[in-house]
């Protein structure tokens, strides 16, 4: 690899800069880099505040952070993607409660602000780990190469191990890859706790077909046909939710 490398720096066709390589004439890519990667922990520290919250809610089993903070590319008025892992059978009661607890305290974003907000535009339930079916020719690389960088900063029953011998095609597409080794200062404790029991013993007297009925009523209509491709995955872009 090295030799490789020495031959196209010579052919001009790459350089290097700081350990960094990158295309002939995109040294300033590293500068960019180097600042991404240290708004990331920052972006992170607030993400994990708001997580602390969100694992309290009920039917939440896992919730992972994914996309440029993951990544360690976020810009400064970068959100935060999260991953959720609803109960098998209650992933509109999870979307709910997620959503609501974000929109009543002003944390997602929107058109005029993204900043250090949280974006929740993922939701699969627990019996439905393995991603593929989510997949197309279309978007492939996209969900494909997000899905490799998914970090669990909460999971119930070790779900995020689960989750990872579900999409074993990704070691497949990336012969290379493997689950990301997070630092034990960003793992949240995955005790469920008293107030999820109780949250889930009240909340689970009203059926999961109500909190759909509810939701598809409020979607946008271009959302609203998502149901009929995949009723236990959720998928959406920016400020869709």
């Amino acid at each position: 690899l090295n030799k490789a490398l020495e031959h196209l720096k010579k052919e001009g066709i790459i350089g290097s800069k700081n350990g960094f390589y990158f295309l002939a004439g995109r040294d300033f890519l590293v500068d960019k880099k180097l600042k991404s990667y240290c708004l990331s922990p920052g972006k992170f520290k607030k993400a994990i505040r708001v997580i602390k919250f969100l694992k309290i809610l009920p039917w939440i089993r896992g919730i992972a952070i994914y996309g440029s903070v993951s990544l360690g590319n976020a810009n400064p008025g970068s959100d935060v993607d999260l991953f959720i892992i609803a109960e098998r059978g209650r992933i509109w009661s999870g979307r709910f409660f997620i959503n609501s607890f974000l929109k009543f305290f002003n944390l997602r974003p929107d058109k005029k602000n993204s900043r250090d907000k949280i974006c929740v535009s993922y939701f699969v339930a627990g019996d439905k780990l393995n991603l593929s079916a989510t997949i197309s020719p279309d978007n492939e690389n996209f969900y494909g190469y997000s899905t490799a960088q998914f970090i669990f900063i909460y999971e119930e029953d070790d779900i995020g191990h689960e989750f990872f011998a579900a999409n074993r095609w990704l070691k497949e597409k990336f012969p290379s890859w493997f689950p990301y080794p997070i630092n034990s200062g960003r793992k949240i404790k995955s005790s469920r706790g008293v107030i999820k029991t109780i949250l889930e013993k009240i909340a689970g007297v009203i059926p999961e077909k109500y909190f759909e009925k509810f939701q598809m009523f409020i979607l946008p209509e271009g959302l609203k046909a998502m149901k009929d491709k995949n009723v236990d995955y959720w998928i959406m872009g920016e400020g869709e939710q």
